[in-house]
């Protein structure tokens, strides 16, 4: 691949240079719009997180033309907002490339943006907030990303039931929001790690799981954490204990992959109170 950057400058934002670019001729064979990246960029407008975009031109040496390489959507978004809408005192990073001909460098020198392997991921995000929370430093992230995933549904389905407290509900990104606003999101996360090195500990990759195992521990945190641990653990005394056979369950469909989300819960909810009925009975 013969391309070379030439040039990188901040340039002021306004709506004729996001319109110039949205109708700059783009590297043929580009994707086609995607609304929900469109809806993404307006959440993070109507949030006041829409930071400054990057944008990237190429020139084709063989030609002489210019083509949009990078910033398609957000172009396509700044240019079709209301006067009102638009941002203020933002910079675009424009980047300019050139190369030697489109036969030649145009599919590699399209790779070079937003290619899956180099994107950081919610794992990667979750680093972040991890650094921010010291008592979470000791935890994986893959695992916070998993807990963080059952306290937003967990939240969900309080706001459904008219609880009046609910935490602010976040997107994939930015779900360890939870750890640095709330102590209980913080006390969730260390109480279920005591389930990381278990024998069914790929039960937390669940979010309808690990909302259930939040909604019990708050509500009963002792007998929570026995349940819990005869699940996760599949050591109950009795072959045919609830406990054994709802992760049996639970490991059957997992391998199937043909139930949906709820019926996890629902199944977790029957295998619970058919435990503390048990338990009120020795009592």
């Amino acid at each position: 691949m013969a391309c070379r950057i030439i040039r990188v400058e901040g340039v002021p934002l306004t709506r004729e240079l996001a319109q110039q670019h949205i109708e700059l001729l783009p590297m043929p064979g580009e994707r086609e719009a995607k609304p929900q990246r469109i809806k993404f960029l307006r959440e993070h407008l109507l949030n006041g997180t829409f930071m400054s975009p990057q944008w990237a031109v190429g020139r084709d040496r063989e030609t002489g033309i210019h083509y949009r390489l990078d910033g398609q959507h957000s172009s396509k978004f700044l240019s079709e907002l209301a006067e009102g809408e638009f941002p203020q005192d933002l910079t675009v990073q424009m980047t300019t490339w050139e190369f030697d001909s489109f036969a030649d460098d145009a599919a590699d020198l399209f790779n070079l943006f937003n290619n899956p392997r180099s994107a950081r991921s919610n794992e990667d995000v979750m680093g972040v907030y991890r650094a921010q929370v010291p008592a979470l430093a000791h935890l994986p992230r893959a695992f916070l990303v998993h807990v963080a995933n059952g306290i937003h549904l967990h939240e969900n389905l309080r706001y459904d039931d008219g609880a009046e407290d609910v935490l602010p509900l976040h997107g994939p990104r930015e779900r360890g929001e939870y750890f640095r606003e709330s102590q209980a999101s913080v006390e969730i996360a260390l109480w279920l790690s005591q389930f990381l090195t278990t024998k069914n500990q790929s039960f937390m990759g669940r979010a309808e799981i690990v909302a259930e195992q939040i909604r019990e521990w708050r509500a009963a945190p002792d007998l929570a954490t026995e349940f819990w641990s005869y699940v996760f653990r599949e050591d109950h005394p009795q072959a045919d204990h609830e406990t054994r056979v709802l992760a049996e369950t639970f490991r059957e469909w997992a391998i199937t992959r043909r139930t949906r989300a709820p019926q996890y819960r629902a199944k977790a909810v029957k295998a619970w109170k058919e435990y503390q009925k048990q338990g009120k009975k020795a009592a």
